[in-house]
Formats: C-alpha cells, sequence, structure tokens
C-alpha cells in the first residue's frame, strides 16, 4: 500500500509539468481536462493508498514497514490532488460565467422580454406602458393563506431578477414616457450598459420593439439596430 501510493502520488504529480506545458502551449481545456482527470484520480487513491498504509503499520507496532514510502506518497498525492482541483474549479467557473453572460445575462434576449412584457402589461390594463420595471414583475402577497394576484403593481410578466433591473455583466435602466390626460403611458425606453470588464457595448430599446446597439458609448434612438 505505501508503495502503491508513493507510485500513484509521483503520477499525479506529473499533471503539474504537464499543466505548466499546456498553459504555454495554449491547448485546448479537452487536452487540459485529459491529464487533469488522471492526475485527480491517481492523486486521490496515492492519498486512500498512503492512510491506508500508515494505518496498518501504526497498528503492526513496527513489525511492518513502509513509512518512507508512505509519507512522501501522501505529500505527493495531496500536491497532485490540489493542482488538479485547481483548473478543474477554474474550468468549471469560466462555464458557469459563459452560461451567465450567455444566457441568463444575455441583454438581447432580456430586451426582447421586457418589450413582450410591455406591449402585454398595455393591452391587458389599457393604462399604456408600465410606468416602472417592477409593475411588470412577480406579485407578492403578505397572507400565506392567499396566491398572489397579478396586478397593475405586479403584472408577474417578468421574473423578480429582471424586474430589479439586474442582469449577470449588465445594468438595466428603464424610463417610462410621460402619462397623457387619461394617464396612459405611451412611450418608454430601456438602456442596458455593461459593467466592468463587460463594459464596451451598450444596448437600447423602445415601444417600437427595435433594439439598437452601441460601442464604447451608451445607445440611443439614432443607434443602428440589431438585426432580427
Amino acid at each position: 500500500m505505501a508503495t502503491a501510493s508513493l507510485i500513484l502520488g509521483l503520477i499525479s504529480c506529473v499533471t503539474i509539468l504537464l499543466l505548466i506545458a499546456f498553459a504555454f502551449a495554449d491547448l485546448s481545456r479537452g487536452y487540459c481536462l485529459g491529464v487533469v482527470g488522471p492526475g485527480f484520480l491517481c492523486g486521490l487513491l496515492a492519498v486512500i493508498a498512503g492512510h491506508r498504509a500508515k494505518a496498518r503499520i501504526r497498528r503492526s507496532g513496527g513489525t511492518v514497514l513502509g513509512e518512507d514510502r508512505a509519507v512522501p506518497g501522501l505529500a505527493f498525492g495531496y500536491l497532485g490532488l490540489g493542482v488538479s482541483v485547481l483548473p478543474l474549479l477554474g474550468i468549471t467557473f469560466e462555464y458557469y460565467l459563459i452560461y451567465q453572460l450567455a444566457v441568463v445575462g444575455n441583454p438581447i434576449r432580456a430586451l426582447r422580454t421586457i418589450n413582450t412584457a410591455a406591449a402585454t402589461y398595455a393591452d391587458r390594463y389599457k393604462r399604456g406602458y408600465p410606468p416602472t420595471l417592477e409593475a411588470l414583475g412577480p406579485p407578492t402577497t403578505d397572507s400565506f393563506h392567499k396566491s398572489p394576484q397579478p396586478d397593475e403593481k405586479a403584472a408577474g410578466l417578468i421574473d423578480q431578477r429582471l424586474a430589479s433591473g439586474s442582469l449577470p455583466g449588465h445594468a438595466i435602466k428603464y424610463v417610462a414616457g410621460p402619462a397623457d390626460s387619461d394617464g396612459r403611458v405611451k412611450t418608454y425606453s430601456i438602456h442596458i450598459g455593461g459593467v466592468a470588464p463587460f463594459g464596451d457595448l451598450y444596448y437600447f430599446t423602445d415601444q417600437t420593439g427595435v433594439i439598437r446597439k452601441e460601442q464604447d458609448k451608451e445607445a440611443d434612438a439614432n443607434s443602428p439596430p440589431i438585426p432580427e
């Protein structure tokens, strides 16, 4: 067990050199995962074998040898295990961030959703467009015995994230136009700007439903439209 721990620990530590080589060679994540996976497994097995070997040696009262291999095996195993976990966590976080920005935090998708919700709001309540984003958000209730019912103040047409103006990597600003003599809001505008490090693209839309985009400056009604 001690010998196995040492061998597996050494194999696991080879991932350190390979990962450094991959970093300089700029190879794909697939190659990196192909090394990190076996390295992680070998490190884990080295730690398990090392601890079992040390426990058996300790119980033997000195009659079983192998301490000189179990200790470095554990050290190499933990080192290789730690080095393998870091890139796995990094790649997982990177894919999570990409998902957040591309799916959850997609500004074009968010603008289309709000435009559709605003049109539905105007048609449903006959009071024009919503005065705030919160008016499109989910309804709430203070009673445990009653289900929240949508109304003009909380129509339940978008989720709480959008209703609060929050979007991963971006900030949403909704501005309702002035109400007419009947109290109807006939215009609105929405600005979405990126926050660091995604602050180079800006988006704009209004009651026309056309989404416009600018780079390095705030978008407005005169900005180039995005093709449907």
